[in-house]
């Protein structure tokens, strides 16, 4: 059921934004993140758009609007038990405390991606040290590998 679950499309998504007009990207479906819809309260649902404002500054809510548990902090959840049958344990859930402020953003800032010969160059230092101790002590890996047998 899980795999069904990952590969479904739709539900709801995060409305925040981050730098550099980047967008969170959990939904409904991502695994341990729960999704959360604007407060009926208008004062808290003010506070919720002023937040979301910040890094997209045209946001209109609309009824389906919704942000998820990653832009809170933990300390705006309590749990609750659960029961889902007769039969099952109690289980916790985590809930959404009334009046909860948004107040993390957590969309890494774009940074752009190392290129091919930099990832390898990183690895060849890890893997093989003194390969690259200096201009004048060059060896070949297969060299390396049977001095550290």
């Amino acid at each position: 059921m899980a795999n069904v679950r990952a590969s479904k499309r739709g539900g709801r998504y995060c409305v925040a934004g981050g730098p550099n007009k980047t967008s969170c990207t959990n939904t409904s479906y991502t695994e341990g993140v729960s999704m959360h819809y604007f407060p009926s309260d208008e004062s808290a649902k003010q506070s919720w758009i002023k937040f979301v404002r910040r890094h997209r500054k045209d946001f209109i809510p609309s009824k389906s609007s919704a942000l998820c548990s990653v832009h809170f902090e933990d300390s705006c959840f309590e749990l609750r038990a659960a029961v889902l049958s007769p039969e099952s344990e109690i289980k916790f859930k985590r809930f959404l405390v009334k009046g909860a402020i948004p107040t993390r953003d957590t969309v890494v800032p774009y940074s752009s991606p190392e290129s091919k010969r930099k990832r390898r160059r990183k690895l060849e230092i890890y893997f093989y040290p003194t390969l690259h101790l200096g201009k004048k002590k060059v060896i070949s890996k297969q060299t390396y590998l049977n001095q550290n047998e």
